[in-house]
């Protein structure tokens, strides 16, 4: 086979990426001058930037793939394993969604897009707040709902549809801005109460319809915070709601997401100082939805996008639409470093008509930003809901292949499910195979041994790998099982 046949793997190097630079450089300062202030950041934004700091970087514990055949041996580093903002992490989760979704779950089917974006004050009060968040998630499904059951009891005189969708999480805008909004893929129908369910697909969306589902989720959200006495009979802000125990505690948590929608900086010499000016208020009740495209509305601070819809044998645009509401959080090739040291930021699309295509951040101010951006612990960022939920009497019945959970693939019906791993990712992704060796082309791949401590990184560092020093000591590293059996210190 000749070796070049397929796209060759090579290592990752993020100690290159302007990225990690940026997170080396300024890190230190940042909680220093945190600490100076009487406010230290709580211990898992740190423990998001130190392990960030160790991803993908051979000082801190590796891999090694041999080949049996011409015994060519290739280092892999460990990775980080967060969720926050390192790109390859993320976009490894983003990737094993997206190869669960359409090879295990997602029947054969019509699908419709549902993006619903909020006020920035809700923003805000949904992140300090998980049960008010839960709330107007809640709300914002039930009407999606709503509307397909009564389509479907319109159209097919069912009395009782079941709708079906998965909702995304993301936390941030296209500025490195904190913006709470949600994706929600959802069935272009409903299954009908049968033995053998069977998808009844409505009619096209309605311009009327989409109007219709964003001014009963506004009716309904301004109804809730009202009861909560967030606002008054007019709509407008007259207290927050109670902050969970963790931005009571870390009170900078709260001032740096508040900061961060506004578009302004919350530390530093800079403030206070805006970087765009937004609106603040929720409106009036009684407003009513403004298109802003087709399919597309506006009201209050409030808005809904939903048309995006893909064909029931378009597999390909489904993956590719998983990917983009499951995407990392921050693109690292809009990330650039400036003369003056300052870091520019490439928005996704033109503000002010065209004027601003960059937001800039001295290093501090950018981890700042990314500090805001990081999930809370035991946050969930996906939900399944309707006929997919766990729950649901008919999601086995409808599911592609429901004895194979997330995290795992079976080629056969008649083999067990085995664990998605790296190269598996590889190759589904970008057609990388970690199974053919780039010297000889022979397919004998395999993990030899895995290397983790301090001293047998630095053996093997000084021995292979050029340029590179071996870590400090008193590094803790985790234990890697690889195969079928766990390495420990196993490089002589």
């Amino acid at each position: 086979m000749d070796p070049c046949s397929n796209l060759v793997y090579k290592r990752r190097q993020p100690e290159n990426t302007v990225l990690y630079q940026a997170v080396e450089d300024h890190l230190d300062s940042f909680v220093l001058a945190r600490a100076q202030e009487g406010r230290d950041l709580p211990s898992y934004v740190i423990k998001e930037f130190n392990e960030y700091k160790k991803c993908g970087r051979l000082e801190h514990g590796l891999i090694i793939v041999s080949c049996s055949d011409c015994q060519a041996h290739y280092p892999v580093a460990l990775s980080c394993k967060r969720r926050g903002f390192c790109s390859s992490c993320c976009a490894k989760r983003m990737n094993e969604t997206t190869l669960h979704l359409i090879d295990n779950v997602l029947p054969h089917a019509p699908y419709r897009q549902y993006v619903v974006s909020l006020p920035p004050v809700l923003r805000y009060w949904m992140g300090i707040n998980r049960s008010l968040a839960r709330k107007i998630h809640k709300i914002v499904v039930s009407e999606i709902d709503r509307y397909y059951r009564d389509k479907a009891k319109t159209e097919f005189g069912i009395e009782d549809g079941n709708p079906g969708g998965i909702s995304f999480t993301q936390l941030s805008g296209s500025a490195l801005n904190y913006n709470y909004h949600w994706h929600l893929l959802y069935l272009d129908g409903v299954y009908s109460n049968e033995a053998s369910p069977k998808l009844r697909r409505i009619t096209t969306l309605l311009e009327i319809d989409a109007k219709s589902i964003l001014e009963k989720i506004v009716k309904r959200t301004i109804r809730l915070c009202k009861r909560h006495k967030l606002l008054d009979e007019n709509a407008e802000v007259i207290s927050s709601p109670d902050p969970d125990t963790l931005f009571k505690d870390n009170a900078l948590l709260g001032e740096a997401m508040g900061a961060s929608i506004r578009s302004k900086i919350a530390f530093g010499e800079r403030a206070g100082q805006e970087v765009r000016k937004i609106g603040k208020s929720f409106g009036y009740e009684s407003e009513v939805a403004v298109s802003k495209g087709e399919l597309c509305y506006s009201q209050n601070g409030f808005s809904l996008h939903a048309a995006t819809a893909i064909g029931e044998f378009n597999r390909k645009r489904l993956e590719q639409l998983i990917r983009y509401i499951s995407r990392p959080p921050v693109a690292s090739s809009r990330l650039k470093k400036r003369s003056d040291g300052s870091y520019s930021y490439k928005l996704k699309t033109p503000w002010d008509n065209g004027k601003t295509t960059h937001v800039q951040f001295s290093g501090e101010e950018l981890l700042e930003k990314l500090m805001a951006i990081i999930p809370t612990p035991r946050a969930h960022l996906s939900k399944n809901m309707g006929v997919f939920s766990s729950h649901h009497r008919m999601r086995p019945l409808i599911i592609l292949k429901p004895g194979v959970k997330k995290g795992f693939y079976q080629d056969d019906e008649n083999e067990a499910p085995k664990r998605v791993g790296r190269s598996k990712l590889l190759m589904h992704t970008f057609k990388i195979d970690l199974s053919i060796c780039k010297e000889c082309g022979g397919e004998n791949m395999h993990v030899s041994m895995a290397v983790f401590s301090p001293s047998s990184i630095a053996r093997y560092l000084r021995d292979h790998v050029v340029g590179l020093d071996p870590p400090d000591d008193g590094v803790n590293r985790l234990k890697l099982v690889a195969a079928d059996a766990v390495y420990e210190d196993c490089y002589d």
